[in-house]
């Protein structure tokens, strides 16, 4: 039976977490309190700048440097203009000025400032919740076919919503009660999220990530 232990040292000026699996070093993740962790956060960002021979556009989402948003990376879902396809050209999709809700990717490098996407993913104990999208399924690492089967007759229950949930691996074995639970939760953190949106006047922070800890207690256990 695998052994999974997870080991956490804090200190004045950074928090260490170690994921160890039978004794040996799966993940270690480290995360400095004098610098600012802003990947996984969501935001209100106003579209700056159209780069057409990029097919990006430069965003302010309220950072010193302005995030990167590829065109492959906009949900045509999350946009007033919906009559525009996932493949349009980016012009066709924003324009300059347009307000937008954004999740970082990836952390600001040098003069490089953050990747940024609009395809939000909200993650619970058992599952990630994706808002306005259709890509949701059960993970490859469920290699059970009846449970994964059982585990499609949930998501089968939540066709008809505008969402798409990915049933992580925690999510195996669980009864229907806690994963609809969990799904309760994800869905009014959506809810959370659209209101605090439109609550702010221009670009901001809507949701935070979690601390380094909270984060790998809330992912791997």
């Amino acid at each position: 039976m695998t052994k999974k232990i997870m080991l956490i040292n804090e200190s004045d000026d950074e928090s260490r977490v170690a994921i160890v699996e039978d004794n040996l070093l799966q993940e270690m993740l480290i995360e400095h309190r004098t610098k600012e962790q802003i990947k996984n956060n969501i935001y209100k960002a106003k579209v700056v700048q159209i780069q057409t021979s990029l097919q990006a556009a430069f965003v302010d989402f309220g950072n010193k440097k302005h995030g990167f948003l590829p065109n492959s990376e906009i949900n045509v879902s999350m946009l007033s203009r919906r009559n525009v396809g996932s493949h349009a050209p980016i012009q066709k999709k924003l324009k300059e000025g347009q307000s937008i809700l954004v999740q970082v990717t990836k952390e600001a490098v040098d003069q490089k400032g953050a990747a940024l996407t609009m395809n939000i993913m909200l993650p619970g104990r058992f599952m990630v919740l994706m808002p306005n999208s259709n890509k949701g399924g059960v993970s490859k690492k469920i290699d059970s076919a009846e449970e994964r089967d059982r585990l499609k007759s949930f998501l089968s229950g939540i066709d008809a919503e505008k969402h798409a949930v990915i049933i992580r691996t925690a999510g195996q074995d669980r009864n229907l009660m806690e994963l609809k639970k969990d799904y309760t939760v994800l869905k009014k953190t959506w809810e959370d999220v659209e209101r605090n949106f439109d609550s702010l006047d221009g670009p901001g922070l809507v949701l935070d990530e979690p601390d380094v800890i909270n984060r790998t207690l809330r992912d791997y256990y």
